[in-house]
């Protein structure tokens, strides 16, 4: 259960804005991938409670550029540097410090 079961489309949007407002040191970190119909968009690592609060929290920090979003968990974001966090990276950023890294870091 994740607390939004039940919700008005509403109430759902409200509840992710303010779990997305109060992000917590122990909160696992998500990285989210953003496409459009042809292009892919962008991707970012952000910090928050629950999948949904991801995507609320790149609202909140003006980095959803719309489309389709493909979300996965990542737990820790120790593999993003600082800088590469709570930010949109471009396609040529993710592979230049990401090709061949591994969700756990590894390099495949």
């Amino acid at each position: 259960m994740n607390g939004y079961e039940g919700l008005s489309v509403d109430s759902k949007i409200a509840l992710a804005k303010a779990r997305a407002a109060n992000v917590q040191p122990s909160d696992p970190w998500f990285y989210i991938s953003f496409s459009g119909e042809h292009d892919f968009n962008g991707g970012c690592v952000v910090q928050a409670p629950d999948a949904i609060a991801a995507v609320a929290r790149t609202h909140a920090l003006g980095i959803n550029p719309g489309g389709e979003a493909l979300i996965v968990e990542i737990g820790d974001a120790e593999i993003f540097e600082d800088q590469d966090r709570n930010r949109l990276l471009s396609k040529r950023e993710l592979i230049e410090r990401f090709d061949g890294v591994r969700t756990d870091g590894t390099r495949a």
